[in-house]
């Protein structure tokens, strides 16, 4: 009972050591512990890439044991043997309760695992991707272009993805430190058209044009979380190139926020979200530049298009800008609005 007591809602595992110390602690006495399976909530599974052990892991802690864990990590794994993948899904299927995947600095050898790594949780719902690398490329083709998609998704239910970056180490797996979603990975998340929510770096796509087809592919896309100002090329070019024909049904934004981006990139991205509903009900823009004209203009048309269905709207704009053109301290200049 006394190991017990260092085992709260989340664990992560470091080494192999620790593996064997949970292992040890929960397993002893499976019939007086089963009750401990259900205190941990949140794993963290992270590997040594020098000596790897991870791959041990679902076979040791059996998932049926846990049986209120929701959300499961793995940070470093290598998965390029593909016969240890299908050993380590093989086992893997029986955490059956986490609704919440997250893989931070991992390598797969095709995009096509990562599918098939997603759809071995029958509840989940969250998928979160950070800095990982596919090491064989299938297609370069957009799903959003394809006629007849290859990448259909076994089972449905995923409704949020993240793309965003939480660690400060560079990928050992990535040598070319590439900051840009792989295309295979891309047309992978694209399968999953029951996603809802979606939080990404514009940094990640080659192009505006390319984050297009990527939302394009979501037609029940209600939130949007985005930060960071791309390098893009020929904005204007991109904003206006065709999508293919689709009957969207106009139903109104539940969040869109976009922070630390320029004028020209906020207006574009809410010129394309107005596109498919001029109604939200949140609003939050974060500027790191003065605003345009034209991106006064499009928040305008979303608001008066919102009327009373908008409950939410902030605006702000960096005060450091606002001190080199203020006379008055740089005060900041904000908005903030609950209706």
């Amino acid at each position: 009972h006394a190991a017990i007591r260092h085992l709260g809602a989340r664990v992560t595992i470091r080494s192999r050591k620790a593996l064997c110390d949970l292992v040890h602690t929960l397993m002893t006495n499976p019939r007086v512990n089963k009750r401990y399976g259900r205190v941990l909530q949140h794993l963290t599974v992270a590997d040594d890439i020098v000596k790897p052990w991870a791959h041990t892991f679902p076979l040791r802690l059996p998932g049926c044991f846990f049986t209120s864990l929701a959300s499961l990590e793995f940070c470093r794994l290598d998965w390029t043997q593909r016969r240890l993948l299908v050993y380590f899904c093989r086992y893997l299927r029986h955490f059956s309760s986490v609704t919440s995947l997250r893989l931070t600095q991992c390598r797969l050898c095709s995009a096509r695992d990562l599918r098939g790594l997603i759809n071995v949780f029958p509840k989940l719902t969250d998928v979160s991707i950070d800095s990982i690398v596919v090491s064989r490329q299938l297609s370069e083709t957009p799903i959003a272009q394809q006629h007849q998609p290859t990448l259909s998704p076994e089972r449905p239910g995923i409704t949020g993805i993240s793309t965003w970056s939480h660690s400060d180490d560079l990928n050992p797996f990535d040598h070319e430190h590439c900051v840009e979603l792989q295309e295979e990975i891309l047309n992978t998340l694209s399968s999953y058209s029951t996603v809802t929510e979606i939080s990404f770096y514009p940094s990640q796509f080659r192009s505006f044009a390319r984050l297009r087809h990527f939302l394009y592919a979501f037609p029940n896309l209600c939130s949007i979380d985005v930060e960071g100002d791309p390098e893009w090329e020929h904005l204007d070019e991109q904003a206006n190139t065709s999508l293919p024909a689709k009957d969207l049904e106009d139903r109104p934004w539940k969040y869109l926020s976009l922070s630390f981006m320029c004028s020209e990139t906020v207006h574009w991205l809410l010129d394309h979200c107005s596109t498919r509903s001029c109604r939200v009900h949140s609003l939050c823009i974060f500027l790191s530049g003065l605003p345009r004209p034209t991106l006064l203009q499009t928040v305008e048309k979303m608001l008066q298009g919102s009327g009373p269905e908008l409950e939410e709207f902030r605006w702000e704009v960096d005060s450091s800008i606002l001190s080199q053109v203020s006379q008055n301290d740089g005060a900041e200049v904000s908005v903030s609005l609950t209706l």
